[in-house]
């Protein structure tokens, strides 16, 4: 999961305070995720999918393309 969220901020030339402001997060929040301290709560998963529909959702969960 880390290196898919990793993914997403460096495609879309965010960096994660940008990220973490977009989907309603604390940066801190989005970096305990990029450091697999955490999981991100599928609610954020699928507001990132919505803000951006370029991310595949089942990529982004699974980590696998369709």
């Amino acid at each position: 999961m880390n290196a898919r969220i990793c993914q997403i901020i460096t495609d879309h030339n965010f960096t994660v305070a940008q990220y973490a402001r977009e989907i309603g997060v604390d940066r801190l929040t989005v970096h305990r995720w990029i450091n697999g301290k955490r999981e991100p709560l599928i609610l954020y998963l699928h507001r990132t999918h919505t803000l951006w529909p370029d991310v595949d959702f089942h990529w982004l969960i699974t980590g696998e393309k369709r």
